[in-house]
């Protein structure tokens, strides 16, 4: 049978039966897979054991009983003796409490040797056998018998998180960094990716971390922590071990991350680890070890977090750079502007317009409408598409202008048209990750520079290029960043954005 039976059966802690194996009281069998084979007589050594540390018997007489060094008989006679002379002990204790109530005594004015006295005298005066009082419960012994235990909770969970991380982060380099998938640039913590790349990231630690633990007995956050991970007999687990333990962590541990399941979990084994002092069901048959708990393990986990962190968001800004880099052929320059533009804007028109190889805006059919209803509500109000012009030097584009001069329309403060036109030019620069990358781009165009009723400006660097906007607008009302046309009233809008590189 297994600990889990055994458990069952004696009413023992693991803990427990596993210390006086430790103190040779006990000597199950192995099975090939080095796992502990418990028979029916090991169960009555341990009910035995259970019995005479009920009694109070130490474990060294326990020993000599099974050696056959001391005889039962003598060894009770013996227990018999100490419990009379605790007896004894108690009587006086509990007379010289009372005698000391009686008297009123104070500690200020405290007479301890008319009381140490008193002590004495009680102690030759009382019968052996006047009174029993227990000293010890027997949940306080059993409580003894354990080997030293230093949980570390938040180490072990903090190992599992960087685990995972590191997973994460390996697929977000390879998605966004190399692979070029745009990020999102808004997703809720419960989006389909974020639950995607959690969920793969389970898998590969299912694959992965068996073999780490098979090979080394530690995986990186381990490490990082000092802590090595063994079979309960010294050598290192198995494959299948391995895996059987990482399966039953992410579930009964983790709870695959269930919301509300995941924290109860959560819960559960820190209750049990750290407060209970239990054992976790993925660490039967296995210990974990804290061979080595310098303090620069902390800092080490901070510079490894922090690094890992920058890594990400490194790929997160090259993921929200268009496809083509550096110089840009009109057709090139296009190309990214489409991209941009549905990226940035994700528009939902049936109709919208793209940009031909020639650098000219057409209306064409939208990708992304997939049909349905779409209202508009005056179809008279909405902005039109800019004029555009293009600075060349050869056939590469240097420079571009966007314009609107329009009348009696609803128009936005940063038109989408221009945030496509300066990511597809300006983010295009390979070193724009370095400065901060679409973020920082975003950032500094939202960010007037001189701002009035009648419009505002707005001039910024980013790498080898510059951007220069001016906006004057007449008769509109500002609500959520959209320039909206009052009742009755007449309204202007001039918008241009020049975008050039720096000699």
């Amino acid at each position: 049978m297994d600990i889990r039976d055994v458990v069952r059966l004696t009413g023992l802690e693991r803990a427990n039966i596993r210390y006086y194996e430790s103190e040779g009281l006990l000597a199950p069998v192995r099975r090939e897979n080095g796992y502990r084979d418990y028979s029916e007589e090991d169960v009555r050594t341990l009910l035995k054991i259970k019995l005479l540390r009920r009694l109070r018997v130490p474990l060294d007489k326990i020993r000599q009983l099974q050696n056959q060094s001391a005889a039962l008989d003598a060894v009770l006679a013996d227990r018999l003796a100490a419990i009379e002379r605790e007896q004894r002990d108690l009587a006086s204790q509990e007379t010289v409490c009372r005698r000391m109530r009686e008297d009123r005594a104070e500690y200020a004015t405290l007479e301890p040797e008319r009381y140490l006295r008193l002590a004495d005298e009680e102690l030759k005066r009382t019968s052996p056998r006047s009174r029993v009082v227990a000293i010890d419960t027997e949940e306080m012994v059993l409580s003894r018998d354990v080997a030293p235990f230093e949980p570390h909770p938040f180490k072990r969970l903090f190992a599992r998180g960087f685990d995972i991380s590191l997973v994460q982060m390996f697929f977000m380099v390879l998605l966004h960094g190399i692979l070029h998938v745009h990020l999102p640039l808004t997703r809720s913590i419960l989006s389909l990716e974020n639950l995607g790349l959690m969920y793969l990231s389970f898998v590969v630690v299912m694959v992965v971390e068996p073999l780490l633990l098979s090979r080394f007995g530690r995986t990186p956050g381990k490490w990082i922590f000092g802590m090595t991970v063994r079979h309960e007999s010294g050598r290192l687990l198995t494959r299948a071990e391995a895996s059987d333990r990482v399966r039953s962590l992410l579930w009964e541990g983790l709870g695959w991350r269930i919301p509300i399941l995941s924290q109860w979990r959560l819960f559960k084994s820190f209750r049990t680890h750290y407060i209970e002092c239990g054992d976790l069901p993925w660490d039967y048959e296995s210990e974990v070890e804290f061979r080595d708990q310098r303090r620069w393990r902390g800092f080490a986990y901070v510079i490894a977090v922090m690094l890992s962190t920058l890594i990400v968001v490194f790929s997160a800004l090259i993921s929200m750079q268009p496809h083509n880099r550096e110089e840009l052929t009109l057709p090139r320059f296009a190309a990214n502007y489409n991209e941009m533009y549905d990226y940035i804007t994700h528009p939902e028109e049936p109709e919208i317009y793209t940009m031909d190889p020639s650098g000219k805006l057409v209306l064409t059919p939208n990708p992304r409408f997939g049909g349905g209803t779409y209202v508009i509500v005056n179809e008279s109000n909405r902005m039109g598409p800019p004029e555009i012009s293009f600075e060349m030097d050869g056939e590469m584009v240097s420079g571009i202008t966007l314009r609107w001069d329009t009348r009696n329309v609803w128009a936005p403060l940063v038109p989408g048209e221009v945030s496509a036109a300066m990511n597809a030019l300006m983010g295009a620069q390979r070193r724009a990750p370095w400065l901060g990358g679409a973020m920082r781009l975003e950032s500094l165009i939202n960010t007037a520079d001189e701002q009035s009723p009648e419009g505002f400006s707005r001039e910024f660097s980013f790498g080898d290029y510059r951007m220069v906007i001016s906006c004057s607008v007449s008769g509109y009302n500002l609500a959520g960043g959209t320039l909206w046309i009052p009742e009755n009233e007449h309204s202007t809008y001039r918008y241009e954005a020049h975008i050039y590189r720096e000699k």
